[in-house]
């Protein structure tokens, strides 16, 4: 016969307690079928309250799991925050009560609350908020207003806290939440609705009226919920006291001591329990028995039950901790042997880090896939650590369960709604151009190889370097441009146009919107959504077909449906705040898989994994601040703010963590994880850990002794690779003697010496570094505006300079920059700089100009043939002197060469530019070279100054010409290797190896010593 039966109103509560030992919802399963086993009827019949619509599923699993699969009739499961309102209905009208559940108003939908919020945020004096932090502060105010509901307060309290207590911008705080107080019940009213937790809140008050003139004629469990909110702990009591109600509580420490149990806070797992039952009239904690049907419960090992004596200690309030001393003194020592037995099967996992620990997690995981019918279960708050997991486990080609799902703004539409607007918001700003063309959905139409060209060919050629104007006309002009420069030819230019004006055309729902201004939220999104199904149009199938149908599509249709209809009456805004706040929404969103997950296996959060049990259990991510989460502060109240206005502490989020932590322990096995390192920084273990060591301690033992060595060795296997490492050694390509080049300009004469592994990059596999996209100024674009001004000013003034020099040379400045992106790009601070140095340019000038001198070559091209080898420059400026003489000179805004490097033929520069000259190469500019000089211009202290090379003009020469026909004749010969950096003293800066990581120098560089051959020729 079944064990509920009718009591008298008078007889005590019927309370019972399923011990943490126990997996709660096997037990229960077990024990209910066990009971109504003869009578399917009364089973059918049963009301089950249960914590959330998660466990409801769990224990129809549990029921259909103990039943074979066989289908039977199961009892009406409830979420105890979803009551039954069509029932409810008729019990009111039964009891008389019609009236007042009709009175009771919808609950407004969050996310119609979620805006409302963040208007009325925004509306805070003086205060700026943009969009999407408004949307975030909304979220964490509707959390204000729930918990202010779930403790059965009012915002009516606020005057009860005194302002002047408090620092002063609490006390702004408070002034807005006044506004709170006063200005959202009269929105809610204007909605025709209320707080969703308030009419959760009305109903359980109302069922608990209903109840107590009319008792329900069937039974009513309430299965573990823990009763932390007044009214669900007003409900429990009801329940427990119903003639046929009972209550059966989660994991009660019924055999702890009364001194632990009176010094219990709220960080403490059976803090829960003592404030239910103080809510409950003082019921004693140990006048609750265990459930009596888990008599029917799969039997617990002893070590298992052994394991929450371990755990009991563990948790101890600090007050009786001094009782931990007494553990080894105690002259039981069966019963220690007993607490040691406990452990045999808990395992401690530490990995270095969270990458580490994932592995580590992902092969127990794989591990227990080796027996049949074994599951398990990790349970983190780590929502980042479960991501790494579920990634990890892809390696076997096994998709994971994870109870969080994927948020909206991650899953493949999510990011194209945020890919295919961004692009036009930003005004077709180059990196989220780009992010757009790379999209997988990005069809616009056309063949999927088509787009591919096209994105590969904006990324090559058109937007690499500074950013270009905005809009369709900027990057019309910048394909121009770059025809003009001769970087692209004709067919790519027309390619790239050609596309432009088709984007245009499927943009132009959303990008004319963007370029007019404000609007209200509802045309923003339709003309989003517009464009998106534009953009991810196929020829054979249009972008609603495409975007709408898979899971995160369908649940992003229902979310966008749902945003339409609660999206009315916002403000006017412009497209970046709609884009802000439409991602801000999603956050709050997830999209679980229906299908394809693995059956014995699953990722959970603390709240999915109340009760639920699992062969191996692993508790992940056991670090302070992730298990437990750091508590934080509200930003709405401080601490003693909320002690005054009644809510409760924010520390009993821990509390309900460490009972989360205890009921995991129900595995048959159960590993303890956590990483050393997360993001880079060092963790401080969870606080239970360093408790349930303190316990070990206390027996004699250390918490190290749980250590898992064996999913280290896995680990190591995992990550060996086949065979042992072999270092790389320096490449030495030795193309034939038809591919090497046999023209060079004096500028890849150094890199040639230095590092002839760049010269057959460069110049034979025509591999050419990229620039950044978006390029920012460097200090290249700085000193290529100055070349171009100098150069622009000297050709306009060869024989006399104007009186007004210093002017002109400025305003010439000012018209080259305006058709120079990357020069506007340049930071403010550096324009005074450079008028400094054009100024210094010009003072200089006009001394050397009146000394005889005059420019003769400027930014012209000379060549020669030396060896059978086409040497080529083009030099700054070549100037005769007053003698007839020539003087090189190169204009430089950063360091120049040292004499040094220049005398040994390390810089062959200016030396072999002489060359040239003396031998005739430069059309004009024949003679004696007398001079190199380096014209300094930087603009800093000094503006400029003048390097000579007078002194060492001719060992310089003789150094740059003899190291020149070496080289030539060395690597004339197929043997001779193109080495990467051969001698290393004389390397390159490392900003200037452009090819080290084709050459993997990083590899092979310490400790290497450099080729004699290639070094000894390039010494010479």
């Amino acid at each position: 016969m079944p064990y509920i039966r009718r009591r008298k109103m008078t007889a005590p509560l019927s309370l019972y307690n399923i011990p943490a030992a126990y997996p709660f919802l096997d037990s229960f399963a077990h024990g209910l079928l066990a009971e109504y086993a003869n009578d399917p009827a009364a089973f059918q019949s049963l009301k089950i309250l249960l914590p959330t619509r998660r466990t409801c599923r769990n224990l129809r699993n549990a029921f259909l799991r103990i039943n074979d699969g066989a289908p039977f009739i199961l009892p009406n499961l409830i979420p105890v925050g979803d009551l039954d309102e069509d029932e409810l209905k008729l019990h009111a009208i039964a009891a008389g009560h019609s009236a007042d559940i009709m009175a009771i108003k919808p609950a407004i939908s969050p996310l119609r609350r979620r805006l409302l919020l963040a208007q009325l945020i925004q509306r805070i004096p003086d205060q700026n908020t943009r969009p999407e932090q408004a949307v975030a502060l909304a979220d964490s105010l509707a959390r204000l207003i729930d918990t202010v509901h779930n403790e059965d307060l009012s915002f009516e309290a606020l005057n009860n806290l005194v302002a002047a207590e408090f620092a002063e911008h609490w006390q702004i705080t408070l002034d807005f939440l006044e506004i709170i107080r006063i200005h959202w019940p009269k929105i809610l009213q204007a909605e025709g609705c209320i707080d969703p937790a308030d009419r959760r809140n009305r109903l359980i008050k109302l069922l608990i009226s209903i109840w107590e003139k009319e008792p329900p004629q069937s039974p009513i469990i309430a299965a573990g919920i823990t009763g932390s909110l007044p009214s669900t702990a007003a409900l429990l009591h009801k329940i427990a006291a119903l003639p046929q109600g009972q209550v059966i509580l989660p994991g009660l420490d019924s055999y702890m001591d009364s001194e632990s149990w009176a010094a219990l806070d709220a960080t403490h797992p059976q803090h829960v329990f003592h404030q239910l039952l103080s809510r409950m009239g003082g019921v004693s904690y140990k006048d609750i028995p265990d459930w009596p049907a888990l008599h029917a419960a799969p039997k617990r090992s002893a070590a298992i039950e052994r394991r929450f004596d371990v755990l009991s200690e563990t948790m101890r309030p600090a007050e009786s901790c001094y009782k931990w001393a007494a553990l080894r003194m105690r002259g039981d020592d069966a019963r220690k042997a007993a607490l040691e037995d406990s452990l045999e099967d808990i395992h401690l996992i530490q990995a270095k880090t969270e990458q580490e620990e994932a592995e580590k997690i992902s092969l127990i995981l794989r591990e227990t896939l080796e027996h049949p019918q074994k599951t398990a279960i990790v349970v983190t708050p780590d929502r980042a650590l479960a991501r790494r997991i579920g990634a990890a486990m892809r390696r076997w080609d096994i998709q994971l369960d994870d109870s969080a799902g994927t948020p909206m703004h991650y899953t493949r539409i999510g990011s194209w709604l945020q890919s295919s607007a961004v692009f036009l918001v930003e005004n077709l700003r180059p990196l989220p151009f780009l992010n757009f063309l790379h999209h997988q959905l990005a069809s616009c139409g056309c063949e999927d190889h088509y787009i591919a060209d096209i994105a590969s060919l904006f990324d090559r050629h058109i937007m690499r370097g500074a950013a270009p104007s905005g809009g369709y006309d900027g990057l019309r002009a910048r394909i121009q441009k770059r025809l003009k420069e001769e970087k692209i030819n004709e067919d790519i230019a027309e390619k790239c146009a050609d596309f432009l004006d088709h984007l245009q055309d499927l943009t132009a729902p959303l990008y004319d919107l963007v370029q007019s201004g404000k609007h209200d939220f509802i045309a923003w999104l339709n003309a989003h959504i517009e464009t998106a199904e534009n953009l991810a149009a196929q020829p054979e199938k249009t972008g609603a077909e495409r975007l709408w149908c898979g899971e995160d599509g369908e649940e992003i249709a229902v979310f966008l449906s749902e945003l339409k209809r609660q999206a009315y009456n916002l403000p006017d805004m412009d497209g970046e705040s709609y884009l802000a706040i439409l991602v801000q929404l999603m956050r709050g969103m997830s999209v679980r898989p229906l299908y394809g997950t693995h059956p014995r296996l699953q990722v959970l959060g603390q709240l999915e994994a109340r009760m639920i049990h699992a062969d191996v259990m692993i508790l992940a991510g056991l670090n302070e601040g992730t298990w437990p989460a750091d508590p934080g502060h509200d930003p709405w109240m401080s601490r003693p703010m909320r002690s005054d206005f009644g809510l409760p502490s924010l520390e009993q989020a821990i509390g309900q963590a460490a009972h989360d932590f205890v009921q995991c322990f129900t595995g048959q096995s159960v590993y303890l994880t956590r990483a050393e390192r997360k993001d880079g920084a060092p963790t401080v273990t969870s606080r239970w850990l360093l408790r349930l060591n303190a316990v070990l301690q206390a027996l004699g033992r250390n918490i190290e002794e749980l250590s898992f060595a064996e999913v280290d060795a896995w680990h190591a296997a995992l990550m060996r690779q086949d065979g042992d490492a072999q270092p790389v050694s320096r490449p030495e390509p030795r193309p034939p003697a038809s591919a090497r080049p046999t023209s060079l300009a004096v500028t890849s004469i150094g890199r040639w010496m230095r590092d002839p592994y760049s010269l057959y990059a460069s110049h034979i596999l025509r591999l050419q570094k990229l620039n950044p996209v978006e390029e920012d100024a460097s200090a290249l674009d700085q000193g290529n505006f100055i070349h171009k001004v100098l150069e622009e000013f000297t050709k306009a003034h060869r024989d006399t300079l104007p009186g007004d020099a210093a002017d002109q040379i400025l305003a010439l400045a000012e018209e080259i920059k305006k058709d120079w992106p990357e020069v506007q790009n340049i930071p403010n601070f550096w324009w005074p700089r450079c008028a400094r140095a054009l100024t210094w340019f010009v003072d200089h000038e006009q001394g050397w100009r009146k000394s005889g001198h005059r420019p003769k070559v400027i930014e012209s091209e000379g060549k020669i043939d030396w060896d059978g080898f086409a040497l080529r420059a083009t030099a700054d400026r070549i100037d005769n002197t007053a003698l007839g003489d020539k003087i090189i000179i190169d204009y430089k805004t950063g360091t120049p060469p040292s004499k040094q490097d220049m005398v040994a033929g390390w810089e062959p520069q200016l030396p072999l530019e002489a060359l040239i000259v003396q031998n005739g190469g430069w059309q004009g500019a024949e003679g004696r070279v007398c001079d190199l000089q380096i014209w300094r211009v930087t603009g800093g202290t000094p503006a400029g100054e003048i390097h000579t090379h007078e002194k060492i003009f001719v060992a310089a020469l003789s150094a740059a010409e003899d190291g020149l026909s070496k080289l030539i004749k060395a690597f004339e010969s197929a043997e001779t290797p193109y080495y990467s950096l051969p001698n290393p003293a004389a390397a390159p800066d490392k900003n200037r190896q452009d090819y080290a990581h084709l050459a993997r120098v990083a590899e092979w560089e310490l400790g290497i010593a450099a080729p004699k051959a290639v070094r000894g020729e390039q010494n010479g």
